[in-house]
């Protein structure tokens, strides 16, 4: 359901392809992302995978790395 708000302002879904939002208060018109039909290739599986992998070593690390450096930053430069 499409809510006029004004002339040019509008939040809903217009016809099934355009959407109306506000994005950080200015108001926007938006065309719905065209899906792809294309198998995706071995090289973008393959990075995938790559960045999966990433973020569970990141994942497992960052209570680590966050008690080391708010031990030492302190909301100040060490280098000043």
């Amino acid at each position: 359901m499409t809510k006029i708000t004004s002339i040019i302002n509008f939040s809903g879904t217009l016809g099934g392809e355009l959407t109306g939002a506000n994005y950080k208060g200015i108001p926007v018109l938006r065309k719905k992302a065209v899906t792809c039909c294309q198998p995706n290739t071995q090289k973008q599986l393959e990075q995938r995978l790559r960045m999966k992998l990433v973020g569970k070593v990141l994942k497992n690390v960052a209570p680590y790395l966050r008690t080391s450096f708010s031990k030492t930053c302190n909301g100040a430069s060490k280098s000043v």
